[in-house]
């Protein structure tokens, strides 16, 4: 493995994983509403869905979504779509109830949800895969065997996922969700609106891009 590659990798991803953006609002709207388990899992969809970027940007998807860039706009509308079909999910469902569960109870039902949700809001990034495209091809020489990228890729995964179980691990504790217990309803509606003006920003930077 090419130390000096790593190491550049790994700082980078540390500043872009901790920035707010979408997968850090799906984390925090899962955890707090419905517990650190829940949180656990969406961060482990989040993790698959960084293999996905770590495929495209090893196959070359960075020439193609060059070539087509209809590519990247339908991913954006796809992602912008899926985000705002949460949030106004979020808006229209019923408060909880003053007897509900905020621990770490997801039901057998429900326990794929979660992951769902972390995969498909990760995988349908668009700023997502630009950046492992854009880092790939800026940090990881030609020359690099393919085993390093793989292990780079391997890292990336578990770094995400890592950071993203801690967030939960946090905002989800029991002592905290019984603080949100009382104000549910108020917190529902901050998580749900902030998943819709994410959902609003990518379809006018979408607008923008396409009109200007």
């Amino acid at each position: 493995m090419v130390w000096s590659e790593f190491v550049t990798i790994a700082g980078i991803h540390l500043l872009a994983v901790m920035s707010p953006g979408p997968d850090t609002a799906i984390v925090l709207n899962n955890a707090i509403k419905f517990g650190r388990r829940a949180g656990v899992l969406t961060a482990a969809g989040i993790g698959c869905g960084i293999i996905v970027h770590v495929l495209y940007s090893v196959a070359g998807v960075g020439y193609l979504l060059h070539h087509y860039p209809w590519l990247q706009q339908v991913m954006m509308m796809l992602a912008a779509l899926y985000l705002g079909y949460i949030g106004i999910n979020g808006l229209l469902s019923r408060a909880a109830s003053g007897d509900a569960d905020f621990g770490d109870s997801v039901d057998r039902k429900a326990t794929a949800r979660p992951f769902i949700n972390g995969l498909i809001t990760n995988g349908l990034n668009p700023k997502a895969t630009l950046f492992f495209i854009a880092l790939f091809t800026a940090v990881v020489s030609d020359t690099t065997p393919m085993l390093d990228k793989a292990g780079y890729g391997v890292y990336l995964v578990f770094a995400t996922f890592a950071w993203f179980a801690l967030l939960s691990c946090i905002v989800g504790h029991p002592k905290l969700q019984q603080r949100m217990q009382d104000s549910y309803q108020l917190v529902n509606v901050i998580m749900s609106s902030l998943l819709i003006l994410i959902a609003a920003r990518i379809v006018w930077t979408l607008f923008v891009e396409v009109t200007g």
